[in-house]
């Protein structure tokens, strides 16, 4: 069967943006803003699981600058990398606009490459005209536009 998703909201690597752009959105690094876990070496991260281009963003900046780090928690879950973060157990990477009160954001002054701006990009797999889907695509790209 033809299991393509009639909508999509993704993520794109630089250089390989598809669809409609929604906005483009910095990749920080984030940690606790009462702990110190990013002084530790190697750098405990929680990141999403393997498949997140966040995480292979994360692995090969780390990697890059030479900076020894170990991924201490993996989930799917933005809460539960948020709990992980705020708890000071670790440092993550994560898009700008879903950092969260209590954390703060690690730059080159503390040692931390930069990393990536991504797409989120609208995309329709299926071609065919259908008005459900025309009037909802235009919904999510106006409340994109229109925070």
């Amino acid at each position: 069967g033809d299991n393509a998703p009639d909508l999509a909201i993704i993520t794109c690597n630089p250089g390989f943006e598809q669809g409609t752009i929604l906005r483009r959105e910095q990749v920080v690094w984030a940690t606790s803003e009462r702990h110190c876990v990013h002084e530790q070496d190697p750098v405990p991260l929680a990141l999403f699981d393997a498949s997140c281009s966040c995480r292979i963003w994360a692995c090969n900046a780390m990697d890059t600058a030479g900076r020894n780090y170990r991924i201490a928690y993996s989930s799917p879950s933005v809460s539960t990398i948020h709990a992980v973060v705020g708890a000071g157990l670790a440092v993550t990477a994560l898009m700008q606009s879903i950092i969260m009160p209590g954390m703060r954001i690690l730059g080159a002054d503390d040692g931390f490459p930069p990393l990536p701006t991504t797409s989120v990009a609208l995309i329709r797999p299926k071609k065919q005209p259908n008005r459900v889907l025309d009037c909802l695509s235009e919904h999510i790209i106006d409340g994109f536009r229109n925070p």
